[in-house]
């Protein structure tokens, strides 16, 4: 499966965009598979000209909606209670790049003259 998630990051141009983004994806070159994934694909780390600040918004409100469905999941089988909560965290919280549940996700520590929108491709 692949997921594709849309980083928002400053940078100077979209080569630095890129950079930036891919040392993220890497962890600055040490590359190691975080569960669930197994690999991800390298040159598919690109700058999507067609993404907009109103796309990615909305995509933050599909994860939002998902953050809903699996609290109220955690409601209905208490037995997997934690399973639940946790991938209902991990639709929300903010540094957790490496969750299956992340559509969309802010560099926001990052300075720079532009905003650019990265696609990245993860699999699992």
């Amino acid at each position: 499966m692949h997921l594709h998630t849309i980083v928002k990051v400053r940078a100077r141009d979209e080569k630095d965009a890129v950079e930036k983004v891919t040392r993220l994806v890497t962890t600055n070159g040490e590359y190691y598979q975080p569960e669930p994934f197994d690999w991800f694909d390298e040159d598919g780390i690109k700058v999507r000209r067609d993404f907009s600040e109103k796309q990615f918004k909305a995509l933050r409100r599909e994860e939002i909606k998902a953050y809903d469905f699996n609290m109220g999941e955690a409601k209905h089988y208490t037995k997997d209670l934690g399973f639940w909560i946790m991938k209902a965290g991990e639709c929300l919280y903010a540094s957790k790049f490496w969750s299956s549940e992340r559509l969309v996700y802010d560099m926001d520590w990052e300075d720079g003259a532009k905003v650019f929108y990265v696609e990245t491709d993860r699999h699992y």
